[in-house]
């Protein structure tokens, strides 16, 4: 690229000029994904000829830096010579994982693994029933639903599986439990009182707190990233239909209207989609539809059950379980543009997914 310059002559007598022009180059760098990290410089910048350009990669949370693309190779610091207009990437990779439940070794227990169906790891081992995983937003600890002490209590582990804690402690059950984007909260069902209700409870236990006071079903609750609401399931109408409160209880609004049952919504991390379940078209589909309950749409067209959505970190993709048996990852925005990738196949009765990225040393 040349520099533009002007030059302004007076001419009172006999001139001279003599341009002296500088080759200058763009260098182009950019994060792949964009919510992977930074890089520095960023953007478009324009550089002299010869200049070397040191580029530097930070990962963001949850992400690893994994190398470069373009006019660059290498780990670490990138280093270009502009002798060209030159074009870096920095990649990163995510350090997500799938929590599930499985009754893969005789009865219900909580396993992780790689968003590839690799390093599976069973965090629970006990005679009775471990299901409903739910990651903290941070990725350090998991909730779920255990019934260790004859009936579903909501109990808290580390990512490990190590210091299991019960959180609640009654002869009534309590299931379903969601993390609050914050941490802070835990939001879950229980039939205590002889109903079944929405309750929230701080994430050690205390101040249980009845959100929800309906004489009908209340399941499945899941926050809304900024924490200020929360979406669940009920059959206050007659049949379940996916509704909407405040994080207080309040204002509860009904998203969907279908002659079937809606079921098992959870809310997208970036905010914008629900995903649920509908037997609208006679059996278990996965359906998205905007926060506000409208452009509802089937993402599976499948004969086989699909239940069980999960978001990826980065909204772009949905996990759920066809048939019991069989993980798989479908294309949220296009379902039909990609073949569904089989995660795991286990031959036995797999649910609860929650996807998360978790902390990594090199994040």
């Amino acid at each position: 690229m040349k520099r533009p310059c002007a030059c302004v002559v007076i001419m009172d007598g006999d001139k001279n000029v003599t341009a002296n022009l500088f080759t200058r180059f763009k260098l182009t760098a950019m994060a792949e994904p964009s919510s992977g990290g930074t890089v520095s410089p960023e953007g478009t910048t324009s550089y002299d000829a010869s200049t070397q350009v040191t580029v530097t990669a930070t990962p963001a949370s949850g992400y690893n830096f994994s190398g470069w693309s373009g006019d660059c190779s290498g780990s670490g610091s990138c280093v270009v010579t502009m002798d060209g207009d030159k074009s870096v990437a920095a990649k990163f990779t995510s350090t997500a994982a799938i929590a599930f439940h499985s009754s893969r070794d005789g009865n219900s227990e909580i396993y992780i693994m790689d968003t590839d169906g690799s390093n599976m790891t069973q965090l629970t081992t006990n005679s009775t029933a471990d299901s409903d995983p739910n990651w903290s937003h941070d990725g350090n600890k998991i909730a779920f639903v255990a019934t260790r002490d004859g009936n579903s209590e909501i109990y808290v582990m580390n990512v490990d599986g190590s210091n299991p804690v019960n959180l609640t402690n009654n002869e009534t059950e309590d299931v379903s439990p969601a993390w609050s984007p914050d941490g802070t909260k835990i939001a879950f069902v229980s039939t205590r009182d002889s109903q079944q209700d929405i309750y929230i409870m701080d994430a050690d236990g205390s101040n249980q707190m009845k959100l929800t006071d309906d004489a009908h079903l209340d399941d499945s609750p899941d926050w809304s990233p900024d924490g200020s609401q929360i979406v669940f399931a009920s059959n206050r109408e007659g049949n379940n239909e996916i509704h909407k409160m405040q994080s207080d209880g309040t204002n509860v609004n009904r998203l969907t209207n279908s002659p079937e049952d809606d079921l098992s919504p959870v809310w997208s991390p970036d905010g914008h989609t629900i995903a649920f379940i509908s037997f609208r078209d006679g059996d278990a589909e996965v359906y998205t539809m905007f926060a506000d309950g409208t452009n509802d749409y089937n993402i599976t067209f499948a004969v086989t059950e699909d239940e069980s959505p999960a978001w990826s970190p980065d909204s772009a993709k949905i996990v759920l379980v066809s048939d019991q048996t069989n993980i798989v990852i479908f294309d949220a925005e296009d379902p039909e543009s990609i073949e569904a990738i089989t995660v795991k196949t286990g031959g036995s009765s797999d649910g609860g997914l929650d996807w998360k990225l978790i902390p990594s040393s090199g994040s």
